[in-house]
Order: structure tokens, then C-alpha cells, then sequence
């Protein structure tokens, strides 16, 4: 008998055994009267015929799901294929590629930013929380910036016109977590892109602007410098000239000669000679190799506190490096991850360059963490005294005294273009695993925030169990196929409690033969019956999509999550 006639005839069986069933309930309990219902009396008879009717069509019912199951495998064996293309993880970091359609607003601010009109200090806040893509936006602006100056430079008439040459420079506060550090590290950074961009020429500018005011401030070494260096010279011309050899000089000149001479000629090297050659080893070396060295800039880690230092520095730096049509533009990162110290110093010191109208700042943080550092860390407030909301309503307060356009990245609802895009970088999924991946993360973003590092964090965590779950593919009792991998891994994902729980009550029960095969739909009542109400609205969503996965196939994938060391 072919399985199809098996299956028509369990069908019909099944039909006539329910046609009973209800003529059975018709006869015992009769039709419903709502004004004159009066509860039956049930024949003990009748029930027990009722309930072996129950019990026959409970076991046609899983004749019918071991016939569907063996067809599902063989289903799923005949398309299988163990081809696995290996591919490198999505790295979590600044993106190159605008994967979320921000680049239009990103252009918009980079026009704001070199803008001649632009009225300066303009310092912008670009707020969102972790894994929102603040780097990546800053990354856009920036690129935006790059392609106004590459116009500038192939004389674009419109552009130069309008618009100013940016000189872009980044600064991680996180590579100088470190409070008394902060001035000197922004100067730095601003000394090794001006070396970047002028070298060598720069460093004679730099050299001889630095030189002439130390002329006028030390007039009188120099000025002794110079006696010496003439001293010399007139004791070699007028003494040791007279002689024809240098025999005869030695045989006629006294030893206190020899003590003038030498203490001249020591001084003369050390008051000029030595202060000169630095100076060239200075415009021959990158200024990156002399950041320290007190020829270049002040030692400012060891003037803590002077920033009448550090602002002089900066205001020297600017007028010797940029043109009437020129600007910096100070692109500020990862400013949340540093401690709140730091964060504290950051403001203190940006102060000196807020007021630097040739500075444009760009800030990228998480704007609830820094407006508690900012409040947690102030003098004048009184902390134990204030709430959570006090505390960021200071913070908020204190940071729009800097911020003066603050940018806000909110949440995404639809991932569809962001997953298109980036699902594009990897032929990892086929079309349909690709399809149910989108769908999902989409619904689950109408209840639940995701941002796009998490979205990047599922889908390499799903490129590395598929390996896994092609491995184990032959030696599986109930097989499992990526998608319905895909399907189950959301809900453990978002649901873990729960997840489990439902496995755990599942692998009790799935050998009897009344829920033998059951699909998910079947259970879906009495699951939600045992969960925490604030996960029915995450699950509910999620139904859907497991639905019809039979419950041997969810305890089959919930193992593979365990074989994929992602638990």
C-alpha cells in the first residue's frame, strides 16, 4: 500500500470516528437550551464509549503525524546540501557603507559644517545609545567633508565659493582614558595632523615660528650665545695664527691659554651649537617623533592646570597652520566608554577649544551616561539628595551649554534595507533563510529596541551555528533544516527563559503518544499559560514563525544551539 492510500484511509477512519464522536455528545447532552438548560444526566455507559472514541481517534491522529513526519525527512534529505561557503563574521565596527539611509543627513551637517556662512563655535552632539551606529555616522560626515575639499581642490567654482577646506581630525578619548591627560592628548592630536598634512614644510615654518619669539623672550642668552661664538673666533685669529705649525703653537702657548680656549669653546657648544642642532634634527624628524620634547610644545602633562599654556599652544598651531578659508574639524568618538573623570576633564577642556572660532567640534555619545558622569561628578551637587531623573535633567542641562546642534539617532523599525545591504556582503544565507531573517527581526522591532550592532550580533551568531547545524544534519533523528534553525533561534534568543522551560517540559512529554509529533500550535495555549505575562507580547510575534515546527524538531534545534557554544 502506498503512503498516500495509507494516509486516505486513516483520513476517512478518522472522519467517521469524529462524525460518532459528535452524534455521541449530541445524544448524551443534547442541544443547548440557554433560557431551560438543565445540566444532563450522562449515562456511564455512553461516556466510557465516548472516551474509547477519544482515545481511537487520538491514535489515528498519530498514525497521520509518524506518516507526515517520515514524509518531512525525506522532504528535508532530498534538498539538503552540506555546501557551506565559510565567511568571515560581520565585524562590529565603523561601517564604510551607509546601511541605514543616514547619509543624506550626514551630507546635510558636513555642508553645515564647511558652510563660510557657518557662524562659529558650532560644537555638534551626535546622541545615541550603544551599538545606535554613532561611529559609523560620524564616519559619513566625515566622508561628506573629504568629497567638499576634493572639489575645493579641482576648483570647483561652486564649492570654493561657498564652501571652506576642512582639516579633519579624529580623537578616541578612550586611548587616553585618563583625566590629567585629556588637554595634552586633543593638542596632540591636532600637532600630529598638522605634521600629516604640511611635513616637512611645516616643520620649517613651525621651527622658525618658534624660534623668533623665543629670540625676543631670551635676548640676552642669545646675545651671550653670539660673544662667545665671536670670542672664539678672535682668539683663533688674533693667537693662533701667529704660528706656523701646530707644533709651534703648542710649544709657545701657556696652559692658562689653553683653559680660556677650551671653556669658550665648551660654552659656545652648549649655549649654541648644541639648541641649533636641535632645531635641525627637529625639521628633519616628523613632528610624531618630538610630541614630548620641550623644542615642540610645552610638557604639559607636567604644567597640570595651566591652560593659559595649552590655549597659547593651540592659538600658535592655528595661525601658523590654516588660511583664511580654512577650518578644523575636531571629530570626537567613544566619549561614553570612558570613565566619568574623564568625561568631566573633557568639558573642562573643551572649553579652550570652544572658544577657537577656526574649531568646529563633533561629538558622538551616549547621552544619558555622559549626563550622569556630568552630574555625578559635579562639585556644586548635591548627589545623595537627587533621583536618577534629577541627576540627567543637570546632565542634560550642563551639556547643552556646549552642545549647540544636537543630533539624535533613534530607533530603527525597519531593518529591511539595513539586512538587504548587509546581507549582501555574505552569500552565507540563501534566499529563503535571508526572507525569514528580515521578518523577523522586523517584528520583533515593533515591540522590542534593537540596534544595528545587535542586528550585526545575531547574524554572526547565526553564521556560526550553521556550520554546526549542517554537521549534525545526517546523525539527527528529527531533522532540522537552517531555516527552521533560523525560526527557533529567535525565539531562545529573545525568550531564553522561556525557551528553555518549554524545551525542559517538552522532552518530558514528546515520547507519549498523545503529544508524539505535536506542532507547536498545539502547545502554544498551554505554553503561554506558564510564561511571564511581559514576554506573551515577544512570543506572541515570534508564534508565527514556529508555529508549525513539530516539537521534536524545536528539542532537536534547541540542542544544536547548545553544539554551537552559543549558550
Amino acid at each position: 500500500m502506498s503512503r498516500d492510500e495509507e494516509k486516505r484511509i486513516i483520513n476517512v477512519e478518522l472522519y467517521n470516528v469524529r462524525e460518532e464522536i459528535d452524534d455521541l455528545v449530541q445524544q448524551l447532552h443534547g442541544a443547548i437550551d440557554e433560557e431551560h438548560y438543565e445540566e444532563p444526566i450522562q449515562e456511564e455507559g455512553s461516556t466510557a464509549h465516548l472516551n474509547e472514541l477519544s482515545r481511537k481517534a487520538e491514535n489515528l491522529k498519530s498514525k497521520l503525524r509518524i506518516i507526515e513526519v517520515q514524509e518531512e525527512n525525506e522532504n528535508k534529505i532530498s534538498n539538503f546540501s552540506s555546501k557551506l561557503e565559510l565567511e568571515a563574521a560581520l565585524i562590529d565596527k565603523e561601517s564604510d557603507v551607509d546601511l541605514l539611509d543616514r547619509n543624506a543627513k550626514a551630507n546635510a551637517l558636513a555642508r553645515l559644517i564647511a558652510n563660510k556662512q557657518t557662524i562659529a563655535p558650532l560644537t555638534i552632539g551626535i546622541y545615541g545609545k550603544w551599538g545606535r551606529g554613532k561611529s559609523t555616522f560620524a564616519g559619513l560626515i566625515e566622508k561628506n567633508l573629504d568629497k567638499i575639499n576634493q572639489k575645493i581642490k579641482q576648483n570647483d567654482p561652486i564649492d570654493r565659493e561657498r564652501y571652506k577646506k576642512s582639516y579633519i581630525v579624529r580623537f578616541n578619548p578612550t586611548e587616553y582614558d585618563d583625566h590629567k591627560m585629556i588637554w595634552f592628548s586633543i593638542l596632540k592630536e591636532l600637532y600630529l595632523k598638522y605634521d600629516a598634512e604640511t611635513k616637512l614644510r611645516g616643520r620649517i615654518k613651525f621651527a622658525w615660528n618658534s624660534l623668533v619669539p623665543s629670540f625676543r623672550s631670551n635676548k640676552a642668552m642669545y646675545l651671550f650665545s653670539g660673544l662667545l661664538v665671536i670670542s672664539c673666533i678672535l682668539a683663533y685669529s688674533l693667537w693662533f695664527r701667529k704660528y706656523d705649525s701646530l707644533d709651534d703653537t703648542i710649544k709657545n702657548t701657556e696652559l692658562y691659554v689653553y683653559l680660556v680656549s677650551a671653556t669658550l669653546l665648551v660654552s659656545s657648544i652648549y649655549q649654541f651649537i648644541v639648541p641649533f642642532v636641535k632645531k635641525l634634527v627637529f625639521v628633519i624628524k616628523p613632528l610624531s617623533n618630538k610630541l614630548l620634547h620641550q623644542i615642540l610644545i610645552p610638557d604639559f602633562k607636567a604644567k597640570l592646570g595651566s591652560r593659559e599654556e595649552v590655549k597659547h599652544s593651540l592659538d600658535k598651531l592655528i595661525k601658523i597652520w590654516l588660511k583664511k578659508d580654512e577650518n578644523i574639524v575636531l571629530i570626537v568618538d567613544e566619549l561614553d566608554r570612558c570613565s566619568e573623570k574623564t568625561i568631566v576633564e573633557f568639558f573642562s577642556a573643551l572649553q579652550l577649544f570652544i572658544s577657537s572660532e577656526s574649531i568646529i567640534k563633533v561629538i558622538s555619545m551616549n547621552e544619558e551616561l555622559v549626563a550622569l558622569a556630568l552630574a555625578n561628578n559635579n562639585q556644586f551637587f548635591l548627589k545623595d539628595q537627587a533621583t536618577r531623573d534629577d541627576k540627567l535633567s543637570f546632565g542634560h542641562d550642563y551639556l547643552q551649554k556646549y552642545i549647540s546642534i544636537p543630533v539624535y539617532l533613534n530607533e530603527h523599525s525597519d531593518y529591511s534595507t539595513f539586512l538587504e545591504k548587509l546581507l549582501k556582503q555574505t552569500n552565507f544565507f540563501d534566499s529563503e533563510e535571508k526572507v525569514t531573517i528580515i521578518s523577523i527581526i522586523n517584528d520583533i522591532t515593533k515591540i522590542k529596541d534593537i540596534t544595528p550592532r545587535e542586528v550585526k550580533r545575531i547574524l554572526n551568531l547565526l553564521v556560526l551555528s550553521k556550520e554546526s547545524v549542517i554537521s549534525h544534519f545526517e546523525a539527527m533523528k528529527h531533522k532540522v533544516t537552517f531555516n527552521e534553525y533560523i525560526r527557533w533561534f529567535f525565539v531562545f534568543y529573545f525568550n531564553p527563559d522561556e525557551s528553555n522551560f518549554f524545551v525542559a517540559s517538552m522532552k518530558k512529554v514528546k515520547n507519549q503518544k498523545k503529544y508524539k509529533y505535536m506542532r507547536f500550535e498545539s502547545m502554544y495555549g498551554s505554553f503561554m499559560s506558564s510564561v511571564k505575562e511581559d514576554s506573551h507580547k515577544r512570543i506572541r510575534y515570534l508564534n508565527k514563525y514556529v508555529s508549525d515546527m513539530r516539537i521534536e524538531v524545536i528539542v532537536a534545534a534547541d540542542s544544536l544551539i547548545d553544539k554551537s557554544l552559543i549558550r
